[in-house]
């Protein structure tokens, strides 16, 4: 009897939760319609360019059940200056 109780307060607890947790959303904002129009024209946004890769090089060893990747790329520069940049992965 007492093996059932803890079960049924088990499955209440958890029933529970996962009703506090599906709750539980993202809030994502919209476009401001109250905001104040700007004064001056914003010049448009840019996307940066990517360099081109001129090749790519992976090493992968697996030992048991851990893998190690090392990844080796090489960009090319196609304008006379030197660059710097962001890598995203």
């Amino acid at each position: 009897m007492r093996t059932r109780t803890l079960v049924l307060f088990s499955l209440l607890f958890l029933f529970v939760t996962a009703l506090t947790a599906n709750g539980q959303g993202v809030i994502v904002p919209g476009p401001c319609e109250r905001c104040p129009r700007p004064t001056r024209p914003v010049p448009p946004v840019t996307m940066p360019r990517t360099l081109p890769i001129k090749s790519i090089k992976i090493d992968t060893k697996i030992l048991s059940q851990v893998a190690t990747t090392h990844l080796e790329q090489v960009f090319r520069n196609d304008t006379d200056a030197t660059l710097e940049g962001t890598y995203l992965f």
